[in-house]
């Protein structure tokens, strides 16, 4: 003879009874949306990035005309603090790194690599 199936000493839980509704998470959203609609959101949403990338564009420029001197750029600037002399611990050299490149874009950017570079060397 074969084995026997186990016996369960309790029922199962109940099923949902059909007049309950479904859990948001059972059952996905029901958007009423056309193919149309859909262009027309995404359309929007490209010209929004557009008008975005433009305006970062225009901040990372520096104004209106595309040249600010580095004087009247520490004038309007936000306050940057200078990174800590680098001791070469292997722990603190991605911190330091992070904090010599936002100070240059932030208060060097008219420097000529040369110069930048020799400022990051005054920090080693």
């Amino acid at each position: 003879m074969g084995s026997a199936l186990p016996l369960y000493t309790s029922s199962p839980p109940p099923s949902p009874s059909p007049s309950s509704s479904p859990s948001p998470i059972d059952s996905p959203p029901h958007y009423n949306m056309s193919q149309a609609n859909l262009h027309k959101i995404i359309r929007q949403q490209q010209e929004q990035l557009a008008a975005m990338q433009a305006q970062i564009q225009a901040l990372l420029a520096g104004g209106a005309d595309g040249q600010v001197g580095r004087e009247e750029g520490r004038e309007r600037g936000a306050e940057v603090a200078k990174p800590q002399i680098f001791d070469g611990t292997s722990a603190k050299v991605g911190g330091f790194i992070v904090a010599c490149k936002l100070y240059i874009r932030m208060r060097l950017r008219g420097e000529s690599v040369e110069g930048q570079v020799q400022w990051i060397l005054s920090y080693v």
